[in-house]
């Protein structure tokens, strides 16, 4: 259904009522897609490019796991 990650981010955006223009919106639902692991590992990888991350753990399970992103 949908041609890539960042494609699904917009959907999603779209869908919770953000604005799709908003940067933050799309960084936000990124981030809480990665934490519920509905993406795939390469999916995470490509949205880890998108967010300009370099390091997403493959298994996420606390609530506080934003701050081991590593920004590039």
């Amino acid at each position: 259904m949908f041609k890539s990650v960042e494609d699904y981010i917009l959907y999603k955006g779209r869908e919770e009522g953000r604005v799709e223009g908003r940067v933050e919106g799309r960084e936000e639902t990124l981030l809480r897609l990665i934490e519920a692991g509905l993406l795939t590992g390469n999916q995470s990888m490509q949205a880890a490019a998108l967010l300009g991350l370099n390091n997403i753990p493959s298994m996420l399970n606390n609530k506080d796991s934003r701050r081991i992103y590593l920004k590039k």
